[in-house]
């Protein structure tokens, strides 16, 4: 029971640091790309490593479960990439992270459908804010926006994927 309430503590504190990651693009979109590459890179590494622990240690398999796990396995690595070397990412900053949180808002919105499914009843603002990240991913994959304007759509993206793992977090809690 102790394991449980070490893993939503990291997961409580990983979607604060995507949370507070989301509101500094949003308060300061001018910043430094190189310097959002590494607090991007860090918290996906931090993101991933946290949910691939819980995977192994939940050991559960559920589709949903599963896609976690491939998620996982995926922030951790484009995490680390960006941790590594921030320069090549930064040619294509706006349409890599906008895949990235059009497949994230497409895993929440399967997540969300299972919940559904389950009798969940939090399952209506879990979809919804997938459908927000979803809508904000494909903005930035298009790219038409200013650079500013860009950020700060990173940085709402951000927020919604923080408060969408909370929400999850306090879910998970109450089920057990």
């Amino acid at each position: 029971m102790e394991f449980i309430k070490k893993q939503r503590t990291g997961s409580l504190f990983v979607s604060l640091a995507i949370l507070l990651v989301g509101l500094f693009l949003v308060i300061r979109p001018g910043t430094s790309a190189v310097t959002i590459c590494y607090l991007i890179g860090t918290v996906l590494t931090l993101s991933g490593l946290v949910k691939l622990i819980i995977h192994f240690v939940k050991g559960e398999s559920r589709l949903t479960f599963k896609l976690d796990l491939i998620w996982s396995v995926i922030a951790m690595l484009f995490g680390v990439l960006l941790l590594i070397g921030p320069a090549w990412f930064l040619t294509l900053i706006n349409q890599v992270i906008g895949v990235f949180i059009l497949i994230e808002g497409l895993f929440a919105a399967r997540s969300a459908i299972e919940s559904k499914k389950l009798g969940m009843s939090a399952w209506c603002p879990l979809l919804v804010t997938a459908a927000a990240s979803c809508l904000f991913g494909i903005l930035l994959i298009v790219s038409l926006l200013g650079t500013n304007l860009l950020m700060i759509i990173l940085g709402i993206s951000f927020i919604i994927s923080g408060l969408r793992s909370i929400m999850l977090t306090q879910i998970h809690q109450k089920g057990q």
